[in-house]
């Protein structure tokens, strides 16, 4: 009995060891980066682009996702450094609604609590996929202001 209880307890005692170990290790490093406030417009043959959603992902992995006003003016708290961006306008555009699932949160089933406002403008499809999109942009505290301008 007491061998058991010896091996039991061993086991949870290295099993706190490798949690600790594991906490410890998570510290500030390659796990984590600065994000800076970052502002701009989206334009797209030299109109704003009424609303939708911005996305930066920077080359260590970390993305922000940021919203586009019904003026063509988005704010992201961007990761700072090179980052591709994204820029997506798909979730207003009333022909193409979908089946959605549930939602969550207040609110109907399906149906986005806080949903992105503005005005649909169909802007080339390259631009909502990270592997496709040409936008880049360097984040720094000397670069806080980007304009994003999409080209066919």
């Amino acid at each position: 009995m007491h061998r058991f209880l010896l091996t039991r307890s061993t086991c949870g005692l290295v099993m706190l060891c490798c949690v600790v170990n594991l906490t410890v290790g998570c510290g500030k490093g390659k796990h984590s980066t600065d994000h800076i406030d970052v502002t701009g417009t989206v334009t797209y043959k030299g109109a704003p682009v009424t609303g939708g959603r911005v996305t930066f992902l920077s080359d260590d992995g970390f993305s922000a996702p940021g919203r586009i006003d019904e003026e063509g003016n988005y704010t992201v708290k961007a990761p700072v450094g090179h980052s591709k961006v994204t820029v997506d306008t798909s979730m207003l555009d009333k022909s193409n609604r979908g089946a959605k699932m549930g939602g969550k949160g207040v609110g109907k089933p399906g149906e986005d609590p806080d949903p992105i406002k503005g005005t649909f403008v169909r802007i080339p499809t390259k631009y909502k996929n990270f592997e496709t999109t040409d936008l880049s942009a360097t984040v720094s505290k000397d670069n806080k202001n980007i304009p994003l301008e999409l080209k066919d």
